[in-house]
């Protein structure tokens, strides 16, 4: 019974490759959505003051980074389910589509004429979301010991 929960995964959900392949899948699509509705918040609620100015702009780039970063190790950690014996593998595979998708948009914006500080608080602001989603895994970890 044991070898073959652990061809299967815990509770018949799959093997390591379909696990990984959930999160990844998950993390796109709430990528995918979180820059949409990123998107349409500033197209449709930013007046030109606000993103001509540092601040705003700081407010309608960062705080969604936040937003994003956090819904997408999260989730894909969800996707993802219980580590298993390898929780070094699912750290890596929940944490490398946020932090990909973190490190593009922060060379895209240094390479643009976005300024520093909007570059660095978009940088910091998505660091907090991912530290923030991968504390609340490690300890739902810990709880399910």
């Amino acid at each position: 019974m044991s070898r073959y929960r652990d061809r299967v995964g815990a509770r018949g959900r799959g093997g390591t490759a379909v696990k990984i392949i959930r999160a990844l899948a998950i993390a796109l699509v709430v990528w995918i959505v979180g820059v949409l509705a990123g998107t349409l918040l500033v197209l449709n609620l930013a007046t030109v003051d606000q993103m001509q100015d540092t601040a705003g702009r700081l407010g309608w780039i960062a705080l969604p980074q936040l937003v994003v970063s956090f819904a997408m190790v999260l989730l894909a950690g969800f996707g993802y389910g219980r580590p298993g014996a390898s929780r070094l593998l699912r750290d890596a595979v929940v944490l490398a589509p946020a932090a990909v998708q973190l490190i593009a948009v922060t060379v895209l914006g240094a390479l643009g004429e976005t300024p520093g500080i909007v570059v660095g608080g978009r940088l910091a602001a998505g660091a907090v979301g991912m530290g923030a989603a991968w504390w609340l895994l490690l300890r739902r970890d810990r709880r399910s010991r």
